[in-house]
């Protein structure tokens, strides 16, 4: 009896990891945009306010930013100093409170609330922010707003 070749499945090819689009301003001859930053400066500020691994982190921001290995000590010691360094920059600060006034919008807030609300991983967190919605709907009042410290004769003084 002859035995029939049997087929072995192939694995799929790795599909490599895609970093989001960037919205970065277009640069000058200088090679600055019209905030006055280069595009690493861009890119760090992008990175500190939309990235979740680098939100509100300077060093993280930093590291991706400049295309620095973190595994290696010396540099993660430098690219900390580096990014202290620019968040004391007027620039950068500038570009974080904008980026952040346009990432904050109230249908933005409302999307990430409903996020959490919704999960069911962690029960405390979504009770707490099924109560932040409550109070911010008034659907139930805070006995902690509700005291009234006055009577209704010094209220109409």
């Amino acid at each position: 009896m002859v035995k029939k070749p049997t087929r072995v499945a192939k694995k799929a090819p790795a599909k490599k990891k895609v970093a989001p689009k960037k919205r970065l301003p277009k640069l000058d001859a200088g090679g600055k945009s019209e905030n006055g930053l280069t595009i690493r400066q861009e890119l760090f500020c992008y990175y500190f306010t939309s990235m979740p691994g680098c939100f509100n982190n300077a060093t993280q921001a930093y590291l991706l930013a400049y295309g620095i290995d973190k595994k290696d000590k010396s540099k993660y010691a430098s690219a900390r100093t580096s990014a202290r360094r620019l968040m004391t920059n007027a620039d950068i600060k500038r570009r974080l409170e904008k980026l952040l006034e346009e990432a904050f919008t109230d249908e933005a807030v409302d999307k990430e609330h409903a996020k959490i609300i919704l999960q069911n991983f962690d029960l405390w967190v979504k009770m707490r922010g099924i109560s932040e919605y409550n109070k911010v709907k008034w659907r139930v009042k805070d006995p902690w707003l509700t005291v009234n410290i006055f009577t209704e004769e010094e209220l109409e003084e």
